[in-house]
């Protein structure tokens, strides 16, 4: 836009502060307060913090021996998905796995695919809750690109689960429109 070389890094952390922000206020103050005001030099350093207030369950292990740094997390939006596909795929009378998979593919997509800071990832899915465990390149981990490409996943699995709900709102007012009919064929 401006032709700064630290743009791209301003607006990747303006992503994810922003949405922080947006799930929860209290946890941006916490995260940012050691970081005030803010500073573009320290924006590596607030990475992590920023990632433990969106993933309130984040775990961080680091593996010595081959000095890989491996990342446990999961997330309720990522949960919400694996629900609701689940109550449509029961509305429709189908098996739930393709939405295991599709959830898979956007994961894959959003971390792996738009940086290169991905040395492993495993998606461990629990009936409809997931946790990923995702291992950062020793040679090539971009913080922030990571960190924005977590945010970007986290929108869009958000725009999926509206798309999902209303599905499953137009496939239960289809099923009272029905019941209805029959019920008025019944009384004639």
């Amino acid at each position: 836009m401006y032709g700064f070389e630290y743009e791209d890094d301003a607006l990747m952390l303006l992503r994810a502060m922003k949405y922080l922000y947006q799930q929860d206020p209290e946890a941006l103050r916490d995260a940012l307060s050691e970081f005030w005001p803010v500073d573009l030099d320290m924006a590596y350093d607030m990475v992590f913090e920023l990632m433990n207030g969106i993933f309130s369950d984040l775990d961080i292990l680091f593996d010595e021996s081959d000095e890989l740094e491996t990342l446990c997390f999961s997330h309720p939006v990522l949960n919400r998905f694996l629900a609701l596909s689940g109550e449509l795929a029961a509305i429709r009378g189908r098996s739930n796995g393709a939405s295991y998979l599709k959830l898979q593919d956007m994961v894959e997509y959003f971390t792996i695919g738009l940086s290169n800071s991905v040395f492993d990832l495993k998606c461990h899915f629990v009936m409809s809750s997931v946790s990923l465990e995702i291992v950062l390149s020793p040679d090539c981990y971009e913080p922030l690109l990571f960190l924005d490409s977590l945010v970007r996943l986290l929108l869009y699995v958000q725009q999926e689960n509206e798309h999902l709900e209303q599905l499953i709102a137009d496939s239960n007012s289809g099923e009272t429109e029905e019941r209805t009919e029959q019920d008025g064929k019944e009384a004639a």
